[in-house]
C-alpha cells in the first residue's frame, strides 16, 4: 500500500473515531420538555366526500440523555385506538447546507435523527439555521411512508393552545404506500414535537384524500 492511500485510510479512520456533534438536547423538540409533557392533535380526513375526525395525543413518557419514549393514544367515532410507542434519539450532526428562504441565505447545520416504531425504523433529517428556532427542511423517512418538506416562508405566526409561535412554514412532497402527493407544515421547537399545524393531500387509486393535523390542547409539565 503506497503512502498516499495510507494517509488517506488514515485520514478516514480518525474521523470515524471521532466523537459526533449531536444535536443540542435542550432545543429538541420533546427533549427540552420533562416527561408527562403531552400533545393534542384533532385529525380531519376527507376522502370520497366524507370527513371523518379522531384525535391523536402524543405523550413524553420517559427520556434517558439523548434517547425517548414517545406514547401515541387517540381516538375515533368514539372508540379507543391502539396505542402505540416510539423511542427516539437527540439527532448527530454530519454536514451543512445554505437553505434560501424567500430570498435569504440560512447557513444550517444537518442533523440526522434515528428512531424505532412498532412497525419499523425512522429516520428523520433536519436542516436547522443558527438559534434552532426550526428547521428549515426536513427529510423523512419510515415504512410506508417518506418525503422531503423545504420552507417558503419563517416567522408566520401561528395559534397553540393560548400562545403564538412564529414558524415556518415547509412545503413538498410525500409517498405514503402507492399514494404520492404534498405536504404543507408548520414547525417551531419550541411546541411540543414541533409541530403547529399539518396538512397532507395524496392521490391514489381510490382517489383523492385530504388529512389536516391541528393541536387542539397541550400540557407543558413543569
Amino acid at each position: 500500500m503506497d503512502g498516499p492511500v495510507v494517509a488517506a485510510a488514515f485520514a478516514f479512520l480518525l474521523q470515524a473515531l471521532a466523537p459526533q456533534e449531536k444535536f443540542p438536547a435542550e432545543d429538541d423538540a420533546w427533549l427540552r420538555f420533562k416527561p408527562g409533557t403531552w400533545i393534542e392533535n384533532k385529525i380531519t380526513m376527507e376522502v370520497g366526500g366524507e370527513t371523518v375526525v379522531s384525535v391523536q395525543k402524543q405523550t413524553l413518557k420517559e427520556k434517558d440523555g439523548g434517547d425517548y419514549l414517545i406514547q401515541e393514544t387517540g381516538s375515533s367515532g368514539g372508540q379507543d385506538l391502539p396505542p402505540h410507542r416510539s423511542r427516539q434519539r437527540v439527532g448527530t450532526i454530519n454536514g451543512q447546507e445554505t437553505i434560501v428562504v424567500e430570498g435569504q441565505d440560512y447557513p444550517c447545520k444537518i442533523s440526522v435523527a434515528k428512531g424505532q416504531r412498532e412497525d419499523g425504523e425512522v429516520e428523520v433529517r433536519y436542516w436547522m439555521p443558527k438559534g434552532n428556532k426550526y428547521p428549515l427542511k426536513v427529510s423523512f423517512k419510515q415504512k410506508n411512508m417518506e418525503g422531503e418538506i423545504t420552507a417558503v416562508v419563517v416567522d408566520e405566526k401561528m395559534k397553540v393552545g393560548d400562545r403564538e409561535y412564529e414558524c415556518a412554514r415547509l412545503e413538498g412532497r410525500v409517498k405514503y404506500g402507492l399514494s404520492e402527493g404534498t405536504m404543507t407544515v408548520w414547525l417551531n421547537q419550541e411546541i411540543p414535537g414541533g409541530q403547529a399545524r399539518a396538512e397532507m393531500t395524496l392521490s391514489g387509486t381510490t382517489g383523492q384524500v385530504k388529512i389536516t393535523a391541528a393541536p387542539k390542547d397541550l400540557h407543558v409539565e413543569k
